[in-house]
Order: structure tokens, then sequence, then C-alpha cells
């Protein structure tokens, strides 16, 4: 295919959220460095390091064999990553009370806020989609960003980046800090058949000649 316009990703290897902890791994330098050569395999822009175990910043990707399998994933992972203790304290916290007694698959409770609070919206939209509070504190936390097929998956983020709505994307797995080999092995072929992404790194001065960004001009000595 014709290349179009060229795409830029990067990877985050952040702390898993909520429920779900990185499975035992060794020392943590081998598995940053494992981790950056796997973003390196991917022919990835760049990647971030943090081990805060803070959500990970970026765009979530789920993949299935198919559209059914990869909603299901998503879903499966959801659950794992937030258990009932972080829903009642992430919606506890935006309510500002105490949910630790409730039910996690009850619906939440009205706010005491004022009704254009946050709160109050989120509220709303929970009794509109019939959301329990887990469900509610599933949709304010995760950042599912794209579930498909790895096919679907590359379409969308080709579709993004030729309509201009988005010149790239930090990816963040759904396991951190392993994860990323899925997106490497399934969804690049796709962007590179596309010919949105890089089959190899050039080899520039600087990492904005790797970017294949234009040379910054000197600004003028005043």
């Amino acid at each position: 295919m014709d290349a179009g316009t060229a795409l830029h990703l990067a990877v985050a290897l952040d702390g898993a959220p909520g429920g779900e902890p990185p499975p035992a791994v060794p020392a943590p330098l081998a598995v940053w460095a494992d981790r950056a050569a796997e973003a390196e395999r991917g022919l990835l822009d760049l990647l971030t390091l943090d081990d805060s175990h803070a959500p990970p910043p970026g765009a979530g990707f789920i993949l299935g064999d198919t559209a059914g399998e990869a909603a299901e994933r998503s879903r499966e992972v959801a659950l794992r990553q937030v258990t009932a203790a972080v829903a009642l304290t992430r919606i506890g916290q935006l309510w500002g009370a105490d949910l630790s007694g409730r039910d996690p698959d009850d619906p939440p409770p009205p706010p005491a806020g004022p009704p254009g609070s946050p709160a109050a919206g989120l509220y709303a939209r929970a009794a509109a989609e019939g959301l329990s509070i887990r469900e509610l504190a599933i949709r304010s936390l995760l950042r599912h960003t794209f579930v498909g097929t790895p096919a679907e998956v590359a379409a969308r983020i080709d579709g993004n980046a030729q309509t201009g709505a988005a010149d790239g994307y930090i990816l963040a797995g759904h396991l951190n800090p392993v994860g990323f080999d899925e997106f490497t092995d399934r969804v690049v072929p796709h962007l590179q058949e596309r010919g949105v992404l890089r089959t190899a790194y050039t080899e520039g001065a600087t990492l904005r000649e790797n970017l294949g960004l234009t040379a910054r001009q000197p600004s003028a000595v005043r």
C-alpha cells in the first residue's frame, strides 16, 4: 500500500493500575532493558519508564482473534485491573464519601455534591447506562483505547493518523512492565503493510532527524 502520513509510536513502561501488578520477574534493571529491546524490535520512536505503579499514561490496547474475543478479553482485563476494593476506593474518593461497606456490584448511591459537580455527572451516566460501582470505576480509570483484531486496531490507528486526529500514540499494555510483545508481533506488521510505520530505523545524527522532523533553524542572536 502507498505510504500515508508517517505515524509516531511510543510505549509507556509503567506500573500496572488497580489489581494487576507485574508477575514475578528478574531484577528491575534486567526487566526494563528487556522491554527497551522489545520497543526497539517494534521500531518505535520513544519509550517512557516509570516504576511508580501509577496508571499508565497512554492508549491501551486489547487484541483478539475476533472482535468478540477482543471485547470479552477487554472485560476480563478490566475486572482484573479494577478490583472490588479499588472500585469502592475510587468512587468513594470521587463522591467524597466512605463506600467501603457497599457492594461494588450495586449501583452507586447518589453523591452529596451539587447537581453540576463531576460526581453528579458520573452518577447520571451510571444511572443512564445501568452501571455498577465497579463498572463506573472501570470507565473512570481505564483507557482500553483500541480493542479488536490486530488488523482492526491497525486500521483505526492508521485512520486516525490519515485524518489528522492524531499523529502518534503512547501505547500502554495492560500488563506492565511486560505485555507489549503482542503489539509488536501482531499489529506492527499491519502498520508496516499500510506504509505508515518504518520497517527499519534511519541513522540520523539527532533524535529530530530519526523522528522524520525538519531541522530546527538556529534562532537569531539578540
